[in-house]
């Protein structure tokens, strides 16, 4: 993601979700370098069934029947 120098932070905010849930790797730009960017692309390829499988198990995998299901419990009250 951008720095927080270069963007709003929403940016860092969404990767380090992302992260946490076990989608991807992040980077900080102020952390890239030639070498960090290597070791990123390695770790990545190295672990992406991990992220895939995370992904697969995400419970956000279906946005419409989430947002529906929303609309729903919200209208009956």
């Amino acid at each position: 993601p951008l720095s927080q120098k270069a963007s709003r932070g929403d940016q860092i905010l969404n990767a380090e979700s992302f992260e946490a849930q076990g989608y991807s790797y992040m980077l900080k730009e102020e952390n890239l370098t030639v070498s960090s960017l290597f070791d990123a692309i390695e770790s990545v390829m190295k672990n992406r069934q991990a992220y895939i499988e995370a992904m697969n198990k995400s419970q956000l995998n279906n946005s419409i029947n989430t947002i529906m299901d929303l609309i729903k419990q919200t209208s009956s009250r």
